[in-house]
């Protein structure tokens, strides 16, 4: 895990990272949904930001039950931004990426965005691909 639900200066509500993204760097590697267990007793190896995240969303890993991961739900909370630090396309960082930083998309990529997006000109995004 790499990003959480998070205070979006944007829209309310956004995906903010928990550690650094490094550029060129997947965000979900892996977007279909695995089952995983990992026993309790090894939870203290885990970065301390990513076990509370696991503890908080499936409290049930006490009992050495499994847990989702990635948690995918994560890409409807996406923000958009004409300056964005993450390509959907290819899954990965455009820029550096900052602990507690918000991680943006740009939706005029989306085929048919002025449709999709009526409240978007994409005619003023400036589409960024640098990797």
């Amino acid at each position: 895990m790499k990003a959480n639900l998070g205070v979006s200066s944007i829209h309310g509500v956004g995906v903010i990272a928990i550690r650094p993204i490094v550029k060129g760097e997947k965000l979900y590697a892996d977007r279909v949904s695995k089952l995983y267990h990992i026993p309790y007793g090894s939870f203290g190896k885990l970065f301390p930001e990513i076990r509370k995240i696991i503890v908080e969303r499936w409290p049930h890993v006490i009992n050495n039950e499994g847990f989702i991961s990635p948690d995918c739900r994560l890409l409807s909370f996406m923000n958009h931004s004409e300056t964005p630090n993450y390509d959907p396309e290819t899954d990965t960082a455009i820029k550096e990426i900052e602990v507690g930083e918000e991680i943006t998309e740009n939706y005029c990529i989306v085929k048919d965005a002025e449709k999709i997006y009526t409240w978007l000109n994409c005619k003023n995004c400036a589409i960024i691909k640098e990797i």
